[in-house]
C-alpha cells in the first residue's frame, strides 16, 4: 500500500471545505463528505474514482472524485508514495501554479 502525503495546501482546502459545508449544509452533510474524503485519501490508488488528470497536465498527476470535489494526486518518484496537492471543487478552473505541492 502506498505511503499519503498530504500537503499544508490541500489540508487548508481541507479544512476550508468542512468549515464552509458546516456553515452551509449542517453538521450531517458535513460528516457525509468528511467520510468520503477518508476514504478517498486512506488509499487513493485503490479507489475506483482515481483517473488521469486531462493531457495537458503532467503525466505524474491522477484525480479523484469525492463528488462534487476533485482531489488532486501526484504519484512520486518512488512509486510508494502519493501526494494530495489540493482539493478544490469540481467547477474551479484548476491551474498549473496549484499543483506546486507546499
Amino acid at each position: 500500500m502506498a505511503r499519503v502525503v498530504i500537503a499544508s495546501s490541500a489540508d487548508a482546502d481541507y479544512a476550508e471545505i468542512l468549515t464552509d459545508l458546516a456553515a452551509k449544509a449542517g453538521w450531517r452533510n458535513g460528516r457525509q463528505i468528511r467520510r468520503a474524503f477518508r476514504r478517498a485519501l486512506r488509499s487513493p490508488r485503490r479507489s475506483s474514482a482515481l483517473r488521469r488528470a486531462p493531457s495537458r497536465a503532467r503525466s505524474d498527476i491522477r484525480i479523484g472524485i469525492v463528488t462534487p470535489f476533485i482531489v488532486i494526486y501526484r504519484n512520486d518518484d518512488d512509486g510508494n508514495t502519493v501526494t494530495v496537492l489540493r482539493i478544490v471543487h469540481g467547477r474551479r478552473r484548476v491551474t498549473g501554479r496549484m499543483l506546486v505541492s507546499a
